[in-house]
């Protein structure tokens, strides 16, 4: 038995047992491959910053909470960090109110944003608090 056959034997029993109606999901990788002749093109240098990130959402709340189903959308193509989906996990616990701020949680940077809310298009490394060797915003990546 491989990881794979394990994943996919994990979500068919969540859907047939009726919890991926009620459950948010994450499915989060840390990092693409670290070396190897992969690794030397521009995709590889990029997958290995831009590690893989699912979320699945039961319909029913996306139908209870259209502006989070908006977001959600739009913030597909947002620059996110480990942090937002921390501040993303507090703010589904306290769904239907608004998201709790750092203020009253200490535990996380300013930075952290929901993605139950706009993330914006031009949110930078510097403004997600991404040290400059993870950064990949306006570098240039050739292939070697």
């Amino acid at each position: 038995i491989n990881a794979e056959y394990m994943g996919a034997q994990f979500f068919i029993d969540m859907r047939e047992e009726g919890h991926l109606n009620n459950t948010v999901t994450f499915l989060m990788a840390d990092h693409g491959q670290h070396m190897g002749p992969y690794w030397a093109l521009r995709v590889g240098r990029l997958e290995h910053k831009l590690p893989l990130l699912l979320m699945m959402v039961p319909n029913e709340l996306l139908r209870r909470h259209p502006r989070v189903a908006e977001a959600l959308r739009h913030n597909q193509q947002s620059l996110l960090t480990p942090w937002d989906i921390y501040a993303t996990l507090r703010h589904f616990a306290s769904l239907p109110n608004d998201p709790p701020t750092n203020d009253t949680y200490p535990f996380g940077p300013p930075c952290a944003r929901s993605l139950l809310e706009r993330v914006p298009y031009n949110r930078t490394c510097e403004d997600a608090a991404i040290p400059h060797y993870r950064c990949i915003c306006g570098k240039e990546w050739p292939d070697h």
